[in-house]
Parts: structure tokens; C-alpha cells; sequence
């Protein structure tokens, strides 16, 4: 359908107009054309940018680092796509995740609960 669905990615459909997903690397040009097209507007709420900032090959970069430090389950960034022409329309970022001690622990403290209970 999609080349990006043909390379793995998931996406997330949100409505019939909008869907989520990981950044790819074909994402750098459309990612530069809307953070320079934007720059104003985005500019009181973000640190001020470079202009190799506005580059396609920092842009790159940039998408690169998403690709890592989702891997560390650190950082999830995803574009926001407009359904019928695929056009990247904005982002969303959600960082500094931390995760819960019950979340991580759970299926160690479960696994030592039945080891016990087959002990008896």
C-alpha cells in the first residue's frame, strides 16, 4: 500500500483525516519544509535554532536520533500525517519517560511467587 507500511513501521490511526507514525528516514525533506515553513510560529516554544537547523540533512540526523532513543524505550517521536495525501502536517514528541518499578518488577515478582508456591 505504502512504502512506508512495506519498511515495518506501525501506525496509529487516529481519525479518517489523521494517522501517527515512527519518522523514517524519507521523512527528512517533508520534516525540514515544515519546521522552516513553521519557524516563527514554533519559535516561542522552542530554543533558538541554528540555520543548518533548516537543512535536510539535519533533519536526518534529527530522525536518526528518534530511531535510537526509541530503541532505549527513552523518547517516542512521531509525525502526524494527513490520511489521503500522506503529507506530514505536524509532530509529537513524548520524552523523558520513566518507567513505573511495578512495571518493570511484576514479571520477576510473579515468577518468584509460582517458583515459591511449587516449592510447597
Amino acid at each position: 500500500m505504502k512504502e512506508w507500511r512495506r519498511k515495518g513501521n506501525d501506525i496509529e490511526t487516529i481519525n479518517s483525516s489523521i494517522y501517527l507514525r515512527d519518522f523514517i528516514e524519507d521523512d527528512a525533506k517533508p520534516l525540514t519544509t515544515l519546521e522552516y515553513e513553521n519557524r516563527e510560529f514554533f519559535q516561542p516554544f522552542t530554543s533558538l535554532r541554528q540555520e543548518n537547523f533548516y537543512t535536510i540533512s539535519e533533519q536526518l540526523k534529527r530522525i536518526q536520533t528518534y530511531q535510537q532513543v526509541r530503541k532505549k524505550d527513552e523518547t517516542y517521536a512521531k509525525g502526524i500525517f494527513h490520511s489521503e495525501s500522506n503529507q506530514l502536517i505536524r509532530t509529537i514528541t513524548l520524552s523523558g519517560i520513566v518507567r513505573d518499578v511495578l512495571q518493570s518488577d511484576t514479571p520477576l515478582i510473579k515468577n518468584k511467587m509460582e517458583k515459591a508456591t511449587r516449592l510447597k
